[in-house]
């Protein structure tokens, strides 16, 4: 498959890459709630918030996100899933944005929703206007063919950014506190991507930025509802033609 050129993040936007993440501008390099962080569990508030559900996750078409009404947690309202994208590296020390107590893991994916009434252009202007929900990959001989958001009994949250410039800052995360499974053949198929020149897409992932006074929660009421196959995700991304290369990020539209 012809590597397909990589298109501008916005028209109002310069161009960026990994290659320097030091030429990053504006919130990329002032923000104080920038993302990825590292999620240190053992000084993270332990709270039972009332637990998000998920819909959809596990078939095509509409995806949602929400709070199921009651006071508590950090998500008000509902957030529509637009996309999901993949972080990696060219080995398996390195690939996740966030670490865990300090530790990277070989990938990461984002699930970015963008709450109820917003668009692409307002909800990065809105705090909580973004929420995405992270998963890490740890490698085992054979990755889980379900991801069962019924069996998630933990996940951290935070205040954050986009982990791409424009880095918009006034996002929710949640990074679910246990790592899934993935193959060495799942994420060698992420590797073998090309950019415009040829070379491997790799090393598509932010270093980790300062708390600079910012709580981490670690939440335990966060289960229920239904299956999101991260073995079918990870079969979409590699074989979904054409992909959408955004320097390094794999992008799937599902909306």
């Amino acid at each position: 498959m012809p590597a397909p050129t990589p298109p501008r993040i916005r028209k109002d936007s310069e161009e960026w890459g990994y290659i320097d993440k030091s030429s990053w501008k504006g919130t990329c390099k002032t923000g104080k709630r920038q993302s990825p962080i590292d999620l240190d569990i053992g000084d993270a508030i332990v709270v039972n918030w009332e637990p998000l559900k998920f819909h959809n996750y596990d078939v095509r078409g509409e995806i949602v996100a929400e709070n199921n009404g009651h006071t508590g947690g950090n998500l008000k309202g509902k957030y529509y899933l637009q996309q999901f994208h993949f972080h990696w590296d060219g080995n398996d020390r390195f690939g996740s944005e966030h670490t865990l107590n300090g530790l990277h893991y070989p990938m990461e994916v984002h699930f970015v929703h963008i709450r109820e009434g917003l668009n692409e252009t307002t909800a990065p202007q809105s705090v909580g206007g973004i929420a995405v929900v992270g998963v890490q990959f740890q490698l085992a001989v054979q990755g889980e063919a379900l991801f069962d958001l019924e069996k998630v009994t933990e996940a951290t949250n935070s205040s954050g950014s986009l982990t791409t410039p424009p880095c918009s800052e006034g996002v929710i995360w949640s990074i679910l506190s246990h790592p899934n499974f993935a193959t060495n053949n799942q994420i060698r198929s992420l590797r073998r991507y090309l950019k415009e020149d040829g070379s491997l897409l790799i090393d598509n992932w932010r270093s980790v930025q300062p708390m600079n006074g910012r709580k981490l929660y670690l939440n335990k009421g966060i289960v229920k509802e239904e299956a999101l196959d991260a073995a079918e995700v990870l079969e979409i991304t590699s074989k979904v033609i054409p992909v959408i290369l955004v320097f390094g990020v794999v992008l799937f539209a599902v909306l």
